[in-house]
């Protein structure tokens, strides 16, 4: 659904309107991405031998 990336507000109001036992979940996955990237950032490369 490329709308939502375009319009998160309206996609938000509508999850938590229709769906919101989703909200938690989401917001897991959403935390575990952040984890993810920050520590991409802070580990050194790998593979660069």
């Amino acid at each position: 659904m490329p709308w939502i990336r375009d319009h998160p507000v309206p996609a938000a109001l509508l999850i938590s309107a229709f769906l919101p036992w989703l909200i938690t979940p989401q917001m897991m996955l959403g935390g575990l991405f952040l984890c993810f990237e920050g520590a991409e950032k802070i580990r050194p490369p790998r593979g660069l031998d």
